[in-house]
């Protein structure tokens, strides 16, 4: 198998009608030295988009999620944070805006996507799942996070620094797990080929990452065991 040689250190999952304070925040991580994957120029006009973030989010260490009535009410946004979960990828939580009541915030936004008819490709990203089960499973990743406050061009400095310490906390393990589970998706669409298995100092490696992140109760996910 073949490792993966340059991951992104986070793709940021977001609304685009967040996208001015967005874009603020990703200039911040990138003039930080980070190297950070967002569909806004990213993905080519002709390009089959949902591939194109597939493949950003598969390349990425951990997944920012711009959170905000807009991000939660929308089922694109929901798709990324669900395969976000999929891989096993660390959801960095940040808070844009809650609105006057956050609770009810939420309410307003699953109201709003069940009420949304979806196209047959769409129904097949959610693996024909209800709209409402997605979101309900997606508030639950959210709730077991801490999350970072951005509401306020006041606040935007402190926030990217938190979130640039929040990529560096065991960096190595979100690495080599990038590395991991790209390899395990590359060897489950070639059939299982034997020869995309891990071999020598690559099982060596394996071995060692998987016994430090058992100890450290790191998440581990299935396709890499296997």
């Amino acid at each position: 198998m073949t490792t993966v040689e340059s991951p992104y250190h986070a793709l940021i999952s977001y609304s685009h009608r967040d996208a001015i304070i967005v874009k603020q925040f990703h200039k911040r991580l990138t003039d930080a030295g980070l190297s950070v994957w967002i569909d806004e120029g990213d993905i080519w006009p002709a390009a089959d988009w949902w591939n194109e973030i597939q493949l950003g989010m598969r390349n990425a260490n951990n997944v920012l999620f711009m959170i905000s009535p807009f991000s939660l009410a929308s089922v694109v946004c929901q798709q990324e944070l669900d395969y976000a979960r999929f891989l096993s990828k660390r959801v960095i939580p940040v808070m844009l805006n809650q609105g006057e009541n956050f609770e009810q915030t939420q309410d307003d936004a699953l109201v709003s996507l069940i009420r949304q008819e979806f196209d047959q490709a769409t129904l097949e990203r959610m693996q024909n799942r209800k709209i409402s089960t997605l979101f309900e499973e997606n508030k639950e990743l959210l709730k077991r996070h801490d999350w970072i406050y951005c509401t306020s061009d006041d606040l935007l400095e402190n926030a990217t620094a938190e979130a640039t310490r929040c990529i560096q906390v065991d960096e190595v393990h979100h690495r080599l797990l990038t590395s991991f589970m790209q390899q395990a998706l590359n060897w489950e669409s070639s059939d299982r080929d034997p020869d995309r298995l891990l071999k020598g100092g690559e099982i060596t490696e394996a071995e060692k990452w998987l016994e430090k992140a058992t100890s450290k109760r790191l998440d581990v996910p299935k396709q890499v065991i296997q």
